[in-house]
């Protein structure tokens, strides 16, 4: 008895969120005009809520310069630390920072004074991070005011973005010879009384989690498929070389199937095919003999 009351009241309490349900949809359409007005001020008042932060984030970032000593010599390892530095601070600041605001900058400089800056542009909280270097005494770190160019009528601009399998590893570039050298060579024949400047930034930006794990899932789901694809194919290999090798050949031999001759045969049976089952010229042509189809 206490069960069926039990169940009586779950069909009620059922009934009458789905009642509660199709009214809220019902107060929905009739008032879908008012929500999208609403919708579509929220999403405006965000935005210029995430601008504003964006511009407060930017107008408190932290400018450094790194000058090296003469006896500057890195290796690969200390290169790595530092790239592991500014993978770091490209993820520093406030969670309610925009994440344009809370990239990192890094932008070699030359205007003809100077063959070539190195500067590190990051969010005020990275400051700490970025003050010390893994090249220890060999590399001094300055901090600088933000960079102020004047108006220049000609200008030359090219973005270069990365593309490639997810995951995929960069090309190793060996340190001797100085893969900087290229730059400083382009850079060498610029005026500086003709105001001529080159710059090259780069630009380090924290991806979003679910971008990385939506760019997770491809990679697998791709390695997955490759690795079927390969596991088929040596599926097929190993098929054709049992048939093919010294135990498939006497398998075949002790098969009284094939010694009828019959449907599959190889052994003795690699002869013409057998005659069509309706009627035609080739009728009476071949007869099954001892080992297959013969011709008559």
């Amino acid at each position: 008895m206490e069960a069926h009351t039990t169940a009586v009241n779950s069909v009620h309490a059922a009934a009458a969120l789905i009642e509660a349900l199709t009214a809220v949809a019902h107060w929905a359409i009739a008032n879908v005009w008012w929500l999208a007005l609403l919708g579509a001020a929220a999403w405006a008042g965000w935005e210029y809520l995430q601008r504003r932060l964006a511009a407060k984030a930017l107008s408190q970032r932290t400018c450094l310069e790194l000058v090296p000593t003469p006896a500057f010599e890195p290796d690969s390892e200390q290169i790595w630390r530092q790239g592991m530095q500014l993978v770091r601070a490209a993820g520093s600041g406030p969670w309610w920072t925009a994440r344009r605001a809370r990239s990192v900058r890094v932008r070699l400089r030359a205007d003809g004074i100077r063959p070539l800056t190195h500067r590190i542009e990051a969010p005020a909280g990275a400051h700490a991070l970025l003050a010390r270097t893994p090249y220890g005494p060999r590399v001094q770190v300055e901090e600088v005011p933000p960079v102020a160019d004047k108006h220049r009528p000609h200008v030359v601009r090219a973005v270069l973005t990365l593309h490639g399998e997810p995951g995929s590893r960069l090309r190793e570039v060996p340190l001797d010879p100085d893969p900087l050298q290229p730059l400083l060579d382009a850079v060498a024949d610029l005026r500086a009384e003709c105001g001529d400047l080159a710059e090259v930034c780069v630009d380090l930006s924290p991806a979003p989690r679910w971008h990385l794990a939506a760019r997770r899932a491809q990679a697998m789901h791709r390695d997955r498929a490759r690795a079927r694809r390969e596991a088929q194919r040596d599926a097929r290999w190993l098929i054709r070389e049992s048939d093919d090798g010294v135990a498939g050949v006497m398998g075949r031999l002790l098969d009284p199937a094939e010694w009828r001759g019959g449907p599959g045969a190889r052994v003795g049976g690699g002869g013409p095919p057998p005659p069509p089952a309706g009627p035609g010229p080739h009728r009476g042509r071949w007869r099954r003999g001892r080992y297959g189809y013969e011709g008559c």
